[in-house]
């Protein structure tokens, strides 16, 4: 899970329950999900900053394909 918002520092400011909810988003339904994207992401970032991203495996190439917005419906 994570927050956009800092809850130790702005806990008190939030107010009940549901504004609490409603700030906390999943990153990951498991752990090692997590651990799977966190490493494809360093992967990509790597090849893109220091590397020659072509030379990626096509799976790794086609990963943020994944969090594109929807095409537009014509």
């Amino acid at each position: 899970m994570h927050s956009h918002l800092d809850h130790a520092y702005e806990g008190d400011r939030l107010g009940g329950t549901e504004e609490r909810r409603t700030a906390m988003l999943w990153c990951a339904p498991s752990f090692e999900e997590f651990a799977h994207r966190f490493r494809i992401g360093n992967r990509l970032w790597s090849a893109v900053t220091v590397g020659d991203p072509s030379g990626l495996d096509p799976l790794l190439r086609d990963y943020p394909e994944h969090y594109a917005p929807p095409a537009p419906e014509a």
